[in-house]
């Protein structure tokens, strides 16, 4: 099914390339046609742009309908806090999300406010808001994203799944093709 936008349909480009809104796309995130929905981690490679001295230049993409429409920064799990659920593997790996938990306001065990939370299967790990995102890996397992994009993700989730899609998360060690 076509993407239904409204009136402005604009290639959206933030402050930097880690942070764009791909193909045609509606800034204001209103896609109202979400059938389906799958997010891909990976890390740039030199070659695809990493400057990064640590070669950590993760990004998360979104897919909608079959379409990417947004690449953007994201911090995932770093091996130091891997007692706390999960390490960013970089290996093929596809998990579906847990449909029953898609939270706009979420707090874990430990205190930690976890915003726009949405948990991949049955573990700790979730896609979330964070203040702090910077394409290393820094959280104890968790995806982090910025504020606006968590918001964007969670919207779209929550469409998909209205619509009977089970959206997933793909890790991969370079960017998709």
């Amino acid at each position: 099914m076509k993407f239904v936008f409204a009136k402005l349909i604009a290639i959206l480009f933030f402050s930097t390339s880690a942070n764009a809104f791909v193909g045609t796309f509606d800034p204001s995130g209103e896609i109202t046609d979400v059938q389906s929905m799958d997010l891909t981690v990976f890390n740039l490679s030199a070659a695809d742009g990493c400057t990064d001295s640590l070669g950590e230049c993760f990004r998360i993409a979104v897919v909608i309908n079959g379409e990417q429409v947004a690449q953007w920064a994201t911090s995932p799990g770093t091996p130091v806090h891997s007692d706390y659920g999960g390490v960013y593997t970089p290996n093929w790996e596809m998990k579906p999300f847990n449909t029953n938990r898609i939270y706009t306001s979420y707090t874990n065990k430990h205190g930690d406010p976890m915003p726009y939370a949405m948990f991949v299967g049955p573990t700790g790990i979730a896609v979330h808001a964070s203040n702090v995102v910077t394409g290393n890996r820094l959280s104890h397992g968790c995806i982090r994203v910025s504020l606006a994009h968590a918001k964007l993700i969670n919207k779209w989730m929550r469409k998909a799944v209205a619509n009977g899609d089970v959206p997933t998360l793909t890790t991969r060690g370079t960017k998709p093709q």
